[in-house]
């Protein structure tokens, strides 16, 4: 009953006491109660059940009920009883808990949940029956199932019973390891009570607490929290957009708060906007950092009162996370990054932006694109609208045939004239009748806000264009024999593709700009502008740029070959430099060094690389940034006052401040928005050297490493550029001499005119020359500085194979580690037995391309299985189970199948084309098909078709091989024609053809010619009688193998090429050799052992086994006595299609034939048609 129950105790007071007592006890002890003890993981749960067997009974019999819950969301143990008895129970579980030893068995290997999945409870009872073990296998990599009371996840511990607990991990809607060890997570959360040791607030400027977020930290952390803030405004002034700080928490349950000033979202400053917020997200990992803290939380920064559009913020937060960690691998002390939000529309889209950001990203663990890293380009063929690609790492390449007006890219570069008139040149005219009028008035507008000159980039919107944006650049004039007009050029470029990554857009197209009034030769702006490109993506790690057009207009047969050139010989290797000096040759004091950036010219200054380079100064990173400025520290004009801006507000203050102070040759000041630690402010119109001396002297103070600084003195100042370089080239000289450098290894000038870095570049040069009269004295002295330039790294293969990174994880409960160990040996035997792969080794393994790749990882995708790929070993493994497996294996099978037609008739066509030419007439003139067309027009005729059908530009054409015409679907019609390229005179011994096309000749016994191949027969076969020895004539097949022979002969530099072979065959293919050869339909035919290819033996009692020449009716055997173009040959294998390369180093330089044995061969196989003439039938018995 509901209805509470009173008794009444009346009487005397020590009665009624003593009556109280006993009835409270009674009660106390007799009361029905009902405690839970909650346990995770589940195992540990289902093992007492059935293993602790004792402990129950012993509960039971003081008439307490044992439910064991594993289903619901309280898992555990619930106790039923009265109260006294269910306390001690308690007791009895914790003692139960206490004897069991569980562990987490990791496994990563594919496959392997699904296979425990299918008979998971057949396994649990083989556990049980085995070992007396229990075993769970854990879903999403193993993480346990959590929880508080009210069942939400939660990190907290979860009491188990007096003393014993369990920490258990939060849920995450999405997780992704950024680099070893380090995780991003999405969740949705109170910020004000999150389980991390550092969150983050949205902040104001004046780091008054009063949006949404900061004021529910404020609330929950008491006044301290405003205090510090207000303090840390009263210290440094106003935060501006972009930076942020760290101050104490207060209340809050967290180490630090750190205050993130992001930008107010305007529309015509969305670049800008984004940039902020991108520096906002690094200085709060950077204050994290330094801070020591492990784990942060970080909310949507700006989504709120900002404005800032959503999808925009969380892409911007997630890609500076992303670049912040892959940039740099090593030392990080943050662990778990979280993204966390309230609102469950903010944490979607966090979860979402990580899933598409991350979905393509290699396995952190793998090595990642940087600054030292030089990667192989491919060259593959795109499908479709005439494209070529070049990749290089995750940037791919596009040589694209199209009007520029029609393409459709995110960003697309128009180049205009100073003026921005868009009706004056051919691009821009055709651009702005597809936009619209309007582009012509926004450009106007955004050109009103600049001071336009060469190299000038404005950007607008597409309009009417399937673009985003618009880049309008005013591009030089070509200058032969000019670096700057390269310069402009390279640095327009440059900023193009650095506008579009930090807009995080994915593609932009480039057509020829230059190459029309401005007069840029076709193949310097191939080169150019391709070499910029993957500088570009070398140089900094990108996070949003996949893809760079190069849009050539269909007309442009220059421009296009000019490309289509500069693609091919990159994918040939040919893309450093030949002048790279040798390593002995760099030994001095100075000295040249090579550069993986070509825009960078650079020399050795001992342990300095002093580099030179034509930019923008406030774009760089370096430890320090040296503003070169008047007396007073406030010049606002050139390249002094860029830094101050970018720099922002509080150090134009500092200066202020500092120059108060007055006396000083320089200040230093914090880097404020620049991508440096400290600012160095000189005075441009003192001494160089001296300038130079001091700020070398603060780097060292600092153990600072690089430094970025201006050509000191050169503009308002007006020192002679040349003496600049100099005093700055003897400044460094002078330091390393002095023993003053240790720390800096780098110094860096970066011209901001372009007519600046030729007399830079012709100092260092001068530099170059004076190294050989350096004394004996100094050169030893400064050996301890020596250091050559490191060699390219070597060129890596970019194509991957996406890595199947499922795992399984398991939780194993048992008495003793021993048993569980048991358990662990078990289940690793059994993986191995039930899942072995099926493996797959060919040669056509090692030709696999993106094409052969995306296949896989299709297949890895669509099926429930997992591909390794051993490339030199050319071997391909599948792991799978059942149907999945089959599939997969025809796939693979069929695929390499098609790689082997495709390698042999294209191997076929090449030799071919040696001796045959197929042509059609067109407009007159006699016009070459290509060499795939070539063999097709051939292998008809030989096999004496009436009719085949070709392509001849794209368009369907039926030859008759008998009138020899080509005609289309609308009956017009093509002369064709069949040439013998070379016409070999044929052996004089031969009898007359009579205007046959071949003929076989009876030799008479007892004649020389006779006697000659009877007596190499007997040698190994005179066991078996000779029926009769027959000539074979045929002139075309003579004029292939003679021509064959020539250019074999020349290729290998000497005529020992030609060997005479036995050959067995049967009856019914004698007609065929004659009158075709041993063309490829006899390849594999009875021997694959070597490669399939076409067998000859040295020996005739070889060839004379049945299984090669195998009787007729009559009992006859047939076997050709041929000769055959050895050539240079090596041992063959099952698996070869074609002969082997001769060096890995040139896989287009292979081997004539193979053998069984290089030092005695007793066969060789031959790859190619009309490399063996079937010149004697011999016929025996």
């Amino acid at each position: 009953s509901e209805t509470k129950a009173e008794v009444i105790i009346a009487g005397c007071v020590r009665e009624v006491n003593e009556s109280y007592s006993s009835l409270f006890d009674f009660v106390e002890k007799h009361t029905k109660i009902e405690r839970l003890i909650r346990i995770n993981p589940p195992v540990i749960i289902d093992y007492l059940r059935i293993e602790k067997k004792p402990f129950w009974q012993k509960i039971k019999t003081t008439n307490v009920q044992v439910i064991f819950n594993l289903e619901n969301k309280q898992k555990g143990i619930l106790l039923i009883g009265p109260k006294a008895k269910v306390l001690e129970g308690l007791n009895i579980v914790r003692q139960a808990v206490d004897s069991v030893c569980i562990e987490n068995v990791h496994i990563d290997r594919p496959l392997v949940s699904q296979f425990f999945q299918e008979k998971a409870q057949y396994y649990k009872r083989e556990v049980k029956r085995l070992f007396g073990c229990s075993i769970d296998l854990q879903e999403n990599g193993g993480e346990g199932e959590g929880g508080g009371r009210d069942g939400q996840s939660s990190s907290s511990q979860v009491e188990l019973a007096p003393g014993v607990s369990l920490t258990m991990p939060q849920s995450s809607l999405s997780r992704v390891e950024l680099a070893p060890g380090v995780w991003l997570m999405v969740q949705q959360g109170d910020l004000t009570r999150f389980p991390v040791e550092v969150v983050v607030s949205t902040a104001k400027e004046d780091l008054q607490l009063c949006s949404s977020l900061a004021a529910a930290l404020s609330k929950a952390a008491g006044p301290e929290l405003q205090e510090a803030c207000d303090q840390i405004v009263k210290t440094r002034g106003k935060i501006p957009p972009g930076s942020a700080v760290i101050s104490k928490a207060g209340k809050l349950p967290y180490r630090h708060v750190i205050h993130a000033v992001g930008p107010e979202w305007k529309d015509d400053e969305d670049l800008k906007c984004m940039l902020l917020l991108k520096r906002a997200v690094e200085e709060t990992l950077r204050l994290a950092e330094t801070h020591q803290c492990q784990s942060i939380a970080i909310p949507a920064i700006s989504s709120g009162a900002g404005g800032f559009p959503l999808a925009r913020c969380v892409k911007v937060i997630i890609l500076a996370i992303k670049k912040n960690f892959q940039c740099k691998q090593d030392g990080h002390t943050l662990k778990e990054i979280y993204l966390v939000d309230t609102a469950e529309k903010t944490v979607q889209a966090f979860a979402e932006t990580v899933k598409t950001v991350f979905e393509s990203v290699p396995s952190p663990t793998g090595p990642l694109p940087g600054l030292s890293q030089a990667v192989q380009p491919v060259l593959t063929n795109v499908p479709g609208n005439r494209q070529i690609s070049l990749s290089q790492g995750n940037l791919r390449l596009l040589l694209v045939e199209g009007d520029v007006q029609n393409a459709t890219v995110d960003v697309l570069v128009n180049s205009i004239p100073m003026n921005l008139r868009l009706n004056t040149g051919l691009l821009s005219r055709a651009l702005v009748t597809k936009a619209g009028p309007k582009l012509q008035e926004e450009l106007d507008r955004v050109g009103q806000a600049v001071v336009v000159g060469m190299g000038t980039v404005l950007r607008t919107s597409g309009h009417n264009l399937h673009c985003r944006n618009v880049l309008h650049v005013v591009a030089p004039h070509w200058r032969d024999g000019c670096t700057s007009s390269h310069k402009v050029m390279r640095d327009i470029i440059r900023k193009c593709l650095e506008i579009t990554e930090n807009l995080f857009l994915r593609s932009i197209a480039f057509p020829a700009i230059g190459t029309g009034n401005l007069g840029f030769p076709k193949t310097v702006f191939a080169e150019l502008i391709t070499s910029e490109v993957l500088n570009f993506s070398s140089k900094i790690q990108l996070t949003a740029l996949q893809e760079v057009q190069f849009l050539l207009h269909p007309s442009d047969h220059e421009t296009i070959k000019a490309f289509s050139d500069e693609f091919a010989r990159r994918t040939n290797g040919n893309f450093v430099s030949a002048k790279v000096p040798k390593a002995e040759d760099t030994q001095g004091f100075r000295g040249t060094m090579p550069s993986s950036n070509v825009d960078v010219h650079e020399m050795k200054i001992g342990p300095v690389t002093f580099q030179v380079a034509f930019g923008d100064i406030t774009k760089e990173e370096a430890d320090v940034i040296v503003n070169s400025t008047s007396k007073a520290f406030n010049l606002k004009a050139g390249v002094s006052r860029a830094i101050l801006e970018c720099a922002g507000q509080n150090v134009e203050m500092a200066c202020s401040h500092l120059a108060e102070k007055g006396n000083s040759d320089y200040i230093v000041t914090e880097g404020g928005l620049l991508r440096c630690k400290n600012i160095v402010h000189v005075i441009g119109g003192s001494d160089v050297k001296q300038s130079i001396f001091f700020v070398l002297q603060e780097c060292e103070k600092r153990k600072y490493s690089s430094v970025c600084l201006p050509a000191i003195g050169t503009g308002n100042a007006q020192k002679d550029p040349e003496e600049v370089a100099n005093a700055m080239i003897d400044a460094i000289e002078d330091s390393i001499q002095n023993g003053m450098l240790q720390s800096v290894k780098k110094v860096k000038v970066v011209i901001f005119l372009p007519h600046l870095l030729d007399v830079f570049c012709d100092s260092m040069k001068k530099r170059e020359a004076s190294l050989a009269s350096l004394q004996p004295s100094l050169r030893s002295k400064l050996t301890s500085f020596m250091k050559s330039p490191s060699p390219f790294p070597q060129k890596q293969n970019p194509l991957v194979l996406k890595k199947k990174t499922e795992s399984a994880s398991f939780q194993v409960c048992g008495e003793s580690g021993k048993c569980i160990k048991n358990v662990v040996s078990w289940i690793q035997d059994l993986i191995t037995k039930e899942l072995c792969p099926y493996t797959y080794e060919d040669e056509c393994i090692k030709d696999f391309n993106e094409k052969e790749y995306q296949k896989l990882n299709e297949l890895q995708e669509n099926l429930n299985i997992a591909i390794c790929l051993d490339y030199k070993r050319a071997l391909i493994e599948v792991f799978g189970l059942g149907k999945d497996l089959t599939q997969a294996r025809n796939a693979i099978e069929e695929m390499i199948k098609g790689m082997r037609l495709a390698k042999e008739q294209k191997s076929q066509a090449e030799l071919i084309s040696e001796f045959i030419e197929w042509q059609y007439c067109k407009n007159s003139t006699f016009q070459s098909f290509d060499k795939i067309t070539n063999l097709q027009l051939e292998t008809a005729w030989k096999a004496k078709k009436r009719k085949t059908v070709v392509k001849i530009n794209h368009q369907s054409y039926t030859v008759d091989l008998t009138t020899h015409t080509a005609t289309d679907a609308k009956g017009h019609s093509l002369p064709v024609q069949r040439l013998m390229k070379s016409e070999v005179k044929t052996p004089e011994h031969w009898d007359d053809m009579k205007q046959q096309d071949f003929c076989v000749v009876e030799l008479q016994p007892g004649h020389a010619e006779y006697n000659t191949v009877a007596s190499k027969f007997n040698q190994t076969c005179s066991h078996f009688c000779i029926e009769k020895i027959e000539r074979i004539q045929n002139p075309d097949l003579w004029n292939c193998y003679q021509t064959r022979k020539k250019t074999m002969d020349t290729k290998n530099g000497h005529k020992n090429n030609e060997k005479q072979l036995f050959h067995g065959t049967d009856a019914d293919s004698v007609p065929h050799v004659n009158r075709n050869g041993f063309n490829r339909s006899y390849a594999g035919k009875n021997a694959v052992a070597y490669g399939k290819g076409t067998y000859f033996a040295v020996d005739a009692c070889y060839s004379a086994n049945d299984i090669y020449s195998r009787p007729d009716s009559h009992g006859r055997k047939h076997m050709y006595y041929v000769r055959v173009l050895t050539g240079n040959y090596t041992r063959g294998n099952h698996s070869l299609i074609v002969p082997p390369p001769k060096s890995p180093e040139n896989p287009t330089d292979l081997y004539d034939t193979v053998t069984d044995c290089v030092r005695n061969p007793h066969l060789f196989v031959v790859f190619y048609d009309y490399q063996a003439y079937p010149e004697y039938l011999i016929t025996f018995t």
